[in-house]
């Protein structure tokens, strides 16, 4: 859970269609088997959780599994978006690895939503996950910067290794808000950066966008 964030909220459910291998979602859907059925089958809405915010709440909207796949509906996505609109003084993320979604439906963003995105690199791990690719989502956020007011949320968590130089290049194209920075949690043997690298990355973008540093530690195989 990020620091800024009040309260997270699961009103949709359904399998998520990109399987990430280090996803701690299904995971956790797995050791608690009373969540499975709510995971599984295609995508549904569960409109008893959608309530209302008050100013300063900070709601993570949908945290179990990718909200804006190619199976959830536009009328799916915009009853959500009409849901965060009831809730004006609050503010609300939403986290994808299909940025491409909210070029597509630009002009309904609600206001009080911030846009973010999983990035946790700029090189390409297909066989880590069916989603688009790093590429595909940094050059979504790109385009999003150019079309909406909504504030941008990068994470790059689990941070998997990339090219320095190039990826801090990508994220000031983004202009984020803020970037949340940390390595894997759950032991899946990533292909990680070394800790001075991520550290690098740090001192370039910490100038430039609020930087939120989540677990920091060596790589697994060094």
């Amino acid at each position: 859970m990020f620091s800024f964030v009040t309260d997270r909220v699961n009103p949709l459910g359904g399998r998520c269609p990109y399987q990430c291998s280090y996803c701690w979602a299904r995971d956790y859907q797995e050791r608690f088997g009373y969540l499975q059925k709510r995971y599984t089958g295609p995508p549904r809405l569960f409109r008893e959780l959608l309530k209302r915010y008050e100013e300063g709440d900070f709601v993570w909207a949908v945290t179990m599994r990718d909200p804006l796949s190619p199976d959830v509906t536009d009328d799916m996505i915009n009853e959500l978006f009409t849901w965060m609109r009831m809730s004006p003084r609050a503010t609300f993320l939403l986290l994808t690895k299909n940025p491409a979604r909210y070029v597509e439906l630009f002009n309904l963003l609600p206001e009080n939503l911030v846009c973010g995105a999983t990035v946790e690199s700029n090189r390409d791990y297909p066989e880590l996950s069916k989603a688009p690719s790093q590429w595909h989502r940094l050059f979504a956020m790109w385009e999003l910067r150019q079309l909406a007011r909504n504030q941008r949320f990068l994470c790059v968590e689990p941070v998997l290794d990339f090219k320095t130089r190039d990826f801090y290049r990508k994220i000031v194209d983004v202009a984020p808000w803020a970037v949340a920075i940390g390595y894997d949690n759950y032991n899946n043997r990533l292909p990680e950066p070394g800790l001075r690298r991520v550290y690098n990355l740090l001192e370039r973008i910490a100038p430039i966008t609020t930087v939120y540093v989540k677990t920091l530690r060596e790589k697994w195989d060094s």
